[in-house]
């Protein structure tokens, strides 16, 4: 979002490939939070003021708002992610240290498609999962993927792609 006129509309290009199987491979990154405020300027006008931080968040906002679906989690964490990241961080009680760390990171992973349940991997002849490698304890797990900002989040998350996914190959 630009912070100057609120617009959606700017867009940097990507160059990517297709697979033969489907899947897109991107060729390369323009990465403009890595580029100094002078390059970032010259690229997107008076709207560089990007929060990095945010900016994965930020394109579920994009993606979400043309296809007008409401994200009153996402809004939230938008606005403030660490009291996102508090509130969501009081469903670990096994652990005493860096709880908002280890929501973080799990936010993020959730963000990028990872799968909230654990599942066997026969060869290495163990459980795995995303959420399962940064919060240990199950019943912190259960607590947080029940909480009502995980769920709305998740349910963001599958909207979007449910209309990205309709849109691209339909």
């Amino acid at each position: 979002i630009c912070t100057q006129t609120g617009e959606y509309r700017h867009r940097i290009p990507q160059p990517y490939r297709i697979s033969p199987f489907g899947r897109k491979y991107y060729l390369t990154s323009y990465a403009l939070q890595n580029k100094s405020s002078n390059v970032r300027s010259a690229a997107l006008g008076r709207c560089w003021g990007v929060d990095i931080d945010c900016s994965v968040f930020r394109f579920y906002k994009m993606l979400a708002h043309g296809y007008g679906i409401e994200t009153p989690e996402l809004d939230l964490l938008l606005k403030d992610k660490h009291a996102f990241r508090e509130e969501l961080a009081t469903t670990i009680q096994n652990l005493q240290y860096d709880k908002t760390g280890l929501i973080k990171k799990c936010i993020t992973r959730m963000g990028f498609g990872a799968r909230e349940t654990s599942y066997y991997d026969y060869k290495a002849e163990k459980q795995k999962g995303a959420l399962q490698a940064i919060i240990k304890n199950k019943e912190d797990r259960d607590r947080l993927t029940e909480h009502p900002l995980w769920v709305g989040l998740k349910v963001t998350y599958k909207q979007i792609k449910a209309r990205v996914v309709k849109d691209e190959y339909s």
